[in-house]
């Protein structure tokens, strides 16, 4: 709390409580903001993901980095917290 350095951690979905982890809950109390990568297509449907490699093996990968406030429950393998005096650089 007195450094408020980036943190990078991997929760997992089995991890969240409440839609939130006490990780992730007390750094955004603190005032951190969340980013991640999302990769194209996220569908359980396996049929679907592999429509959606075909599509990227065509027209290429759709990739995007989010940031948020508080992330959505998921698997993440690499969430980067952003403490405050870095957030304008964020826009």
């Amino acid at each position: 709390k007195k450094h408020m350095p980036i943190v990078v951690m991997e929760p997992h979905e089995r991890d969240f409580i409440n839609g939130t982890t006490p990780a992730i809950q007390f750094l955004t109390k603190i005032g951190y903001t969340f980013c991640w990568n999302r990769k194209g297509n996220q569908s359980n449907s396996i049929i679907l993901r592999r429509l959606f490699n075909i599509w990227e093996l065509l027209f290429g990968r759709a990739h995007a980095i989010i940031g948020k406030n508080v992330p959505p429950v998921a698997t993440y393998s690499m969430l980067i917290c952003i403490p405050p005096r870095f957030k304008d650089l964020l826009n």
